[in-house]
């Protein structure tokens, strides 16, 4: 018995491909990219959960839960019915508020596992005084898009997809919102003073992409270096997505407002995973220091990487040899175990260690008789 599906769009309904996709509907549009997008967002999550899955730590609890509020979101678009003007509203505050939650949990995932692998206590304390404004951004956003909707009478109804019409206003709020916890990081971190205008979302993620560029900066393996940064530069994509959804907000665009929303939470996500995926993945091995290395201290840091818990200086390190070369500079070696060999190297310019730490010896060359560097 053929049975014909219920004209939930306002559509006359066709007698012979009733069972089609009309890829024409704005709606249908919507639930394609949402079902395309989030499943790949989740099975990227998911996998990531399994490569930590005995070192789960708080980043990826925040994962974990924006990929709870794609799956609510993902089924909202597909189940809530859209046969009174009250339900249209629903619809689109599910999709609004799930936007800016898995957004900004995911960009807060990034940012705790930058405090999870900085090896500098200083440091780490000044990232999570930020992380504690991060959750704060997206309610005072969700704040202003209920409080503009609610008194508004006249949604977009030319489409199947109810939007609220947001004034400018709303865009430039998603422009500055993460304004206040870049300027608070321009205070508490180095050289983050030169970002001072707003910027869009750029800011949020740029200090996201300053952040481990300045960490990883200090590695010695320059092939190690070079794949870190370009992995935590995936957070890129997200700020031209996001600029993409603010640019159509101010055109009054209200389908493909829709649409980059969808796809800019769940490319959030994905961004939030990729470093994990690909230190999993790629050989991030670095070569012996005895072919990279001379005329610098180093510093063994047996736990930085992406896949520990908070790195800290090993006991075990122990001066090996010393000399100095042509510009009066020492040049320590360190010795591990075995099962320490893929240990990151740090390379510290002198004057520069964290914490005081007796690295060397008697110099055993003559022209030198005493150490420039005092412990």
């Amino acid at each position: 018995m053929y049975l014909r599906p219920p004209n939930l769009t306002g559509h006359q309904p066709c007698p012979s491909r009733c069972w089609m996709l009309n890829l024409a509907d704005p709606l249908v549009q919507v639930r394609v990219t949402s079902a395309t997008c989030s499943s790949v967002a989740i099975v990227s999550t998911l996998y990531r959960l399994f490569i930590r899955r005995k070192k789960l730590w708080v980043d990826d609890v925040t994962a974990f839960i924006s990929m709870l509020v794609l799956m609510v979101q993902m089924i909202g678009v597909f189940v809530i019915p859209r046969s009174a003007p009250y339900n249209d509203r629903a619809w689109y505050y599910m999709v609004a508020v799930t936007f800016f939650c898995a957004l900004w949990s995911a960009r807060l995932s990034i940012l705790l596992s930058l405090i999870r692998i900085n090896p500098f206590p200083g440091q780490r304390s000044k990232l999570k005084i930020i992380a504690i404004i991060f959750p704060v951004v997206p309610l005072l956003l969700i704040l202003q898009c209920i409080l503009t909707c609610i008194p508004e009478h006249h949604w977009n109804t030319e489409d199947t997809i109810p939007v609220c019409s947001l004034n400018d206003a709303n865009a430039i709020c998603q422009l500055i919102g993460p304004y206040i916890a870049v300027q608070y990081v321009s205070l508490s971190l180095r050289n983050v003073h030169q970002f001072k205008k707003p910027t869009a979302d750029v800011l949020a993620d740029g200090v996201l992409l300053y952040v481990p560029t300045r960490l990883l900066m200090i590695l010695s393996d320059k092939t190690l270096r070079t794949r870190l940064i370009l992995i935590f530069s995936t957070c890129i994509i997200t700020s031209l997505v996001g600029l993409a959804h603010v640019v159509e907000t101010f055109k009054s665009e209200y389908g493909a407002r829709i649409y980059t929303a969808i796809i800019e939470n769940n490319i959030a996500l994905i961004v939030c995973n990729t470093p994990i995926i690909l230190t999993s993945i790629i050989d991030l091995k670095e070569s012996p220091w005895e072919e990279r290395l001379t005329g610098r201290f180093i510093l063994d840091l047996r736990n930085l990487d992406l896949e520990t818990m908070s790195p800290q200086i090993p006991n075990h390190t122990t001066t090996q040899d010393t000399n100095t070369n042509s510009h009066n500079s020492f040049q320590a070696t360190s010795t591990t175990t075995n099962h320490n060999r893929n240990s990151r190297i740090i390379v510290l310019p002198p004057l520069s260690f964290p914490e005081p730490v007796a690295l060397f010896s008697k110099s055993t060359d003559e022209s030198c008789n005493q150490s420039p560097i005092s412990s």
